[in-house]
């Protein structure tokens, strides 16, 4: 709407604009906060990727865990809105390791940010190890329960210290203030029976079916949706190391029977995996036909991995300038940007179609490509969907107050819609000549 259009009704909509004002600038501070959690996120210190040992001590009463070769660091971090406030808050997984043992601990920490400054809000210390010392696992992750945001652990271990099996999930979550413990469970045993296991696994919310999953290497988290990894720490021992060096030693000797290797899934800038190394079959393969080697599709393999299809052209001239493939890693941080011949581009945070194109509009230093005129399109559990915007759509528009000054006014961006009439959508895309080896993806996403 033009500027003369609001300046002649001024007086009757002086209210709605000074509203749509304050909101644009709550969603410039909401970056900027975000900015923020995400800038301190990247400042810490994490461990390299590397392997570390698994040193026992002979002891009296036959061996303990000798020197914590993981290091006080961050494994991993995630951002979300833990509290349900409408607000993120930054989740950092930490290990630490404790003056009175050598075993590592697990340290959750929540930061919020206000204006740009970050704040530790709470701090918790799991009630699980950083590092096993068997055969196993342990694993950190956001589970969606019920109405909240959960950080769960799982740890998966196949003891040496002592005969049996450990099966290990705690749950904590952020109340706003604190951090708490929500739930857990924990069954330890060389042999479990299938009773008890529905019994102890019940009490965290997992049905008959998911709780036969469990073991075998597998957690908790390999049984649900809606979850998303953070870090991960395996260990790999052997027995036969163990047994050899148990018998034989004096108290006091230690001995390296494993390593451990860390998977952190947080998204960090600056991380450029080629496409071969994304989607593996997309280099040169064997065509068992010609007994010669060709190179697959790359429009073929993007779209089979990608969650939307970003396109940036002039929608008054109907020209597509460009096209793109957003991938999601395995860890669902953040989307890896392709062109559709498979150069890859950027990351970005992962976020749903609108969130993407809303930041490229207005957010400065946004790691994405932009044009003039921006459309994400995929295929939905729904149907075909989109979502495409102009410039123009961001632009402040005046009225006058009271003493005549004249604001400047911003639209609220969370009233722009999504196109979600199919017909419309295919002969926006028809009309702009989208090539027909041009492969629309289809992902669970529903905006």
């Amino acid at each position: 709407m033009k500027r003369s259009s609001f300046m002649a009704v001024a007086a009757a909509l002086v209210l709605q604009p000074i509203q749509a004002n304050a909101t644009q600038a709550d969603g410039k501070s909401e970056l900027a906060n975000m900015n923020a959690l995400y800038e301190y996120a990247w400042s810490l210190d994490y461990p390299q990727q590397a392997t570390y040992d698994n040193i026992l001590e002979k002891t009296e009463s036959g061996a303990d865990q000798a020197v914590n070769m993981l290091p006080s660091a961050a494994l991993g971090y995630q951002i979300k809105d833990y509290d349900g406030d409408d607000q993120m808050e930054l989740l950092v997984v930490r290990s630490d390791t404790t003056q009175e043992s050598n075993q590592g601990q697990l340290i959750f920490q929540i930061y919020e940010a206000n204006e740009g400054n970050v704040v530790l809000a709470s701090e918790i210390t799991a009630d699980m190890p950083s590092f096993v010392t068997g055969v196993g696992k342990i694993r950190v992750y956001s589970r969606n329960m019920g109405d909240k945001i959960v950080i769960g652990c799982d740890q998966y271990e196949e003891g040496f210290l002592w005969d049996g099996l450990t099966l290990k999930t705690s749950y904590y979550d952020y109340n706003g203030n604190v951090l708490n413990y929500n739930s857990g469970t924990n069954v330890m045993g060389s042999a479990i029976e299938p009773d008890y296991m529905k019994q102890q696994f019940g009490v965290i919310g997992l049905n008959e079916n998911q709780i036969a999953q469990i073991g075998g290497n597998k957690t908790v988290y390999d049984c649900l949706s809606g979850t998303e990894l953070i870090t991960e720490t395996e260990v790999n021992s052997d027995s036969n190391i163990y047994i050899s060096w148990v018998s034989s030693a004096l108290q006091g000797d230690m001995q390296a029977v494993g390593t451990a290797t860390i998977t952190c899934y947080s998204w960090f800038p600056g991380t450029k995996p080629t496409i071969a190394q994304k989607l593996g079959t997309i280099s040169i393969s064997p065509n068992s036909q010609t007994g010669q080697d060709s190179i697959q599709d790359p429009v073929q393999q993007l779209s089979a991995q990608a969650d939307y299809l970003y396109i940036i052209g002039d929608f008054e001239i109907m020209q597509i300038y460009s096209m793109y493939y957003l991938i999601p890693d395995e860890g669902v941080t953040k989307y890896d940007c392709y062109q559709t011949d498979g150069n890859y581009i950027s990351s970005i945070p992962y976020g749903n179609a609108k969130t993407i194109i809303d930041n490229t509009m207005v957010s400065d230093g946004f790691n994405l490509p932009s044009g003039e005129r921006e459309m994400i399109v995929w295929n939905s559990p729904y149907g075909l969907c989109a979502y495409s915007r102009t410039y123009k759509d961001y632009y402040p528009w005046y009225s006058v107050d009271e003493n005549g000054n004249s604001i400047e006014n911003y639209p609220d961006v969370s009233q722009m819609p999504y196109e979600l009439n199919e017909d419309d959508i295919r002969q926006e895309l028809e009309i702009l000549g989208l090539p027909e080896n041009i492969v629309i993806p289809t992902s669970n996403k529903t905006e």
